[in-house]
């Protein structure tokens, strides 16, 4: 992932270890605007994710969240589907979903490639 843009802040999240009392608290994250390369159903395509830090705020710009894993017994796409129609899939480790992204090789990759 590449830095498009510096802080504009930072935040503090916390996330259950295990259970709900043994949790990681991360301070003082940054949010940032960030771009790199990620892999679809059409060939790999840039992303730039500006200040994104969960589901629910892509969802809330139209991209489809389908974080339930495909392995399960009713399985899910484990995908997110951009408004282009995109499916980036998602890994999960450890119970959580991962978007697997690589940084650009060249600063004109990023504006080469298709964008999601």
């Amino acid at each position: 992932m590449v830095w498009l843009e510096k802080p504009h802040g930072s935040s503090s999240i916390s996330t259950a270890k295990h259970g709900i009392n043994n949790h990681t608290t991360v301070v003082g994250l940054p949010i940032i605007t960030a771009a790199g390369v990620v892999n679809t159903q059409a060939g790999p395509v840039s992303v730039i994710l500006h200040q994104y830090a969960s589901s629910v705020q892509m969802e809330c710009h139209d991209i489809v969240v389908e974080k339930k894993s495909c392995k399960l017994r009713q399985g899910g796409q484990q995908c997110l589907t951009t408004v282009e129609g995109y499916k980036i899939p998602l890994s999960i480790r450890r119970g959580l979903p991962y978007m697997d992204m690589y940084p650009t090789r060249t600063g004109t990759q990023l504006f080469s490639l298709e964008h999601g």
